[in-house]
């Protein structure tokens, strides 16, 4: 399914923390303003700054298999904050390294990290029950503490959302490369 074509969804700071089952105050989270203004293709939405390990937590979404728990990667927060993440892979970047997907990228894109990514995924899928991604991979700026591999989520199935790890030089035909928009 292309989205190009569908209205671009919003998660704005409330509904965003009320789909997350989080309680801030309403003050903290007029403090957020309004999300900016949609973008085709792109799920807009309030990023709260959680952890992979705090996405965990919101009902059984991610697939149980966390291996990777004590990784830097999945313990990162982030500044709360709108972002702006493709609901699809760049156009032409499956089957390619990741320095290749990365050439497609258009100049206002860049490579999100991990938590974004499934930030993005996890409340696009509260609201609606959409799977994106449900039979492939993304390359995310993510990298393992261990390895340096590249941290990859999607696979969206019945059984969960995965987070997973790769190789860069190795171009497979299901994994592919996504993008947020620059601020």
């Amino acid at each position: 399914m292309h989205h190009d074509s569908l209205p671009a969804p919003i998660y704005d700071a409330a509904s965003a923390i009320q789909l997350l089952n989080s309680t801030p105050s309403k003050e903290e989270v007029a403090a957020f303003g309004p999300p900016p203004a949609p973008r085709k293709g792109f799920i807009t939405f309030f990023d709260p700054g959680w952890s992979i390990i705090q996405l965990t937590t919101v009902r059984g979404v991610l697939y149980r298999d966390w291996w990777y728990a004590p990784d830097h990667f999945a313990q990162a927060t982030g500044c709360p904050r709108y972002c702006q993440v493709r609901m699809e892979c760049i156009p032409g970047s499956y089957g390619k390294t990741f320095n290749d997907q990365v050439a497609l990228l258009p100049k206002e894109e860049e490579v999100p990290v991990a938590r974004q990514v499934l930030t993005a995924l996890i409340l696009h899928f509260l609201r609606t029950g959409e799977r994106l991604l449900p039979q492939q991979f993304v390359r995310s700026a993510s990298l393992t503490s261990k390895r340096a591999l590249r941290v990859i989520v999607g696979n969206f199935d019945h059984n969960g959302l995965r987070v997973d790890s790769y190789r860069d030089d190795d171009p497979l035909s299901h994994i592919g490369l996504v993008s947020s928009w620059k601020f």
